[in-house]
């Protein structure tokens, strides 16, 4: 999986790479489902890649303070199992194509990207739907990437420079959440559960504050169908009373 992501990074920037040199900015279509969802469209039809990404407002910042590194987390195993398919079963897939499909939170926000030649997005997109509308966290996996954070987070407990980052961030924002690491710290990640991913990703991944960004040869129209095909049907759940 790690060569097929290193792959679909150079992908993207021969994707950026490919614009007019003298472009200010790439040109692309914007508009809002009617289910909430942003849709953003670049057309590049000389690049035989096409790239997607999602991003929900599913950050760090909205971390329960006794639960800092929960959006880190639910991103680490949005691709470890959904209700169609293991975690085995989704990497032999994309790979069998030669694609790339991997997930990830940041302070901000949490995103799923895919890169996958054209003739294969139907079956990426049916991928990256699955990971981001009907994850099931198998408890084995939130165990094992929890354990895997937490090992990281000691690591980086001997860097000088992370410790002077986190220590300014405390500082500067003492009682916001850009004050707390997004990875969180060992004692807060060991508290985390399977029943914490399920309800952080219930509440906050939603379409009506998400963005899906299409790149590559393909058109508007294609790409409307292509996301409405999948994302259509997605409701934002219902505010408590």
């Amino acid at each position: 999986m790690r060569l097929r992501r290193l792959s679909a990074a150079l992908v993207i920037l021969a994707v950026l790479l490919a614009l007019p040199a003298g472009a200010a900015k790439p040109i692309a279509h914007r508009e809002v489902l009617p289910n909430g969802i942003v849709l953003l469209v670049a057309e590049r039809p000389a690049v035989p890649i096409i790239v997607v990404r999602t991003f929900a407002h599913a950050g760090a910042v909205l971390d329960p303070p006794d639960r800092a590194g929960l959006a880190n987390l639910t991103g680490a195993v949005l691709t470890r199992g959904t209700a169609k398919h293991t975690a085995p079963e989704l990497d032999s897939a994309i790979e069998f194509v030669g694609g790339s499909l991997s997930a990830g939170a940041g302070r901000d926000g949490l995103g799923v990207s895919l890169a996958v030649l054209k003739k294969d997005l139907g079956l990426g997109l049916d991928l990256l739907a699955e990971v981001l509308l009907t994850p099931t966290f198998p408890p084995e996996e939130v165990k094992r990437k929890a354990a895997q954070i937490q090992a990281a987070i000691k690591r980086s407990e001997e860097d000088p420079g992370t410790v002077a980052n986190r220590a300014l961030a405390r500082l500067v924002f003492p009682n916001h959440p850009y004050g707390r690491p997004v990875e969180g710290t060992i004692e807060s990640v060991g508290k985390l559960t399977r029943d914490d991913v399920a309800r952080f990703h219930g509440a906050n991944v939603r379409p009506d504050t998400t963005i899906i960004t299409v790149v590559g040869a393909i058109t508007v129209d294609d790409a409307r169908r292509e996301v409405l095909a999948r994302f259509g049907g997605w409701k934002a759940p219902a505010e408590p009373p």
